[in-house]
């Protein structure tokens, strides 16, 4: 298994655990500061599987549109219809992740808040310091976490744009020379999705840091002599 597998494998385990060690707790200690953490934890974990969507589903449509002009073959409806389908998706996707912007602003905000709250009531004084600048790390890793999300999403909006242009322009010339002239505009998409991608990863790291940060479950340590 490849580092990059073994890390979206862990990233999935611990938002699982964070989830089901949630439900568990629901049961209980319902008002403890800690649950609001959790809860947090798990709606960043649940962003960043759908930044991991809008991920794939930004290679599946710049992908099938380069196989349309480059390779393009038979009916040309098929391969335009693949491109299609996947802008359509990618859509839809990209609009529910920048919509989970604000819930995951009022997570942080109830959470910190909640903090907050607690903190008045200790009253040694080396305690009291020691969570506030544990509170004040946390919250400056969320703030900076969310202003890279929405930057991630918003880049996102004239790329979706400029692809259904590209579309649109290819619906009423699907033509070996609509084809052709088509060939810039794809280039240029190309490389805008290198960097949104870029982008959308980069956040998708932050909110995985995040979330393991002010979950309450700790993935065991492996024994020293245990192979991985």
């Amino acid at each position: 298994m490849n580092r990059k597998s073994s890390f979206n494998r862990l990233s999935s385990l611990t938002g699982v655990a964070c989830a089901s060690a949630f439900a568990v707790l629901l049961l209980g200690c319902r008002s403890a500061t800690y649950m609001k953490a959790d809860t947090t934890a798990g709606d960043l974990q649940r962003a960043g599987n759908e930044l991991r969507a809008e991920v794939a589903l930004l290679e599946s449509v710049t992908n099938s549109l380069n196989d349309l002009i480059a390779n393009p073959g038979g009916d040309l409806r098929i391969q335009f219809g693949r491109f299609t389908d996947a802008l359509e998706h990618l859509e839809k996707t990209a609009h529910s992740a920048a919509a989970r912007s604000g819930e995951l602003r009022k997570d942080g905000e109830n959470y910190f808040k909640e903090w907050d709250r607690q903190l008045l009531t200790v009253s040694d004084e080396q305690i009291h310091q020691a969570s506030a600048n544990r509170k004040a790390d946390t919250m400056k890793l969320f703030d900076t976490s969310m202003q890279r999300y929405d930057e991630a999403q918003n880049a996102m909006t004239p790329l979706i744009a400029y692809l259904r242009d590209i579309r649109t322009a290819l619906s009423v010339d699907l033509t070996t020379a609509g084809l052709q002239s088509a060939k810039v505009p794809a280039a240029n998409a190309t490389q805008q999705a290198v960097k949104a991608r870029e982008a959308l990863l980069h956040t998708m790291a932050d909110l995985d840091a995040l979330a393991a940060k002010m979950c309450f479950f700790v993935q065991p340590a492996q024994s020293a002599g245990k192979s991985s």
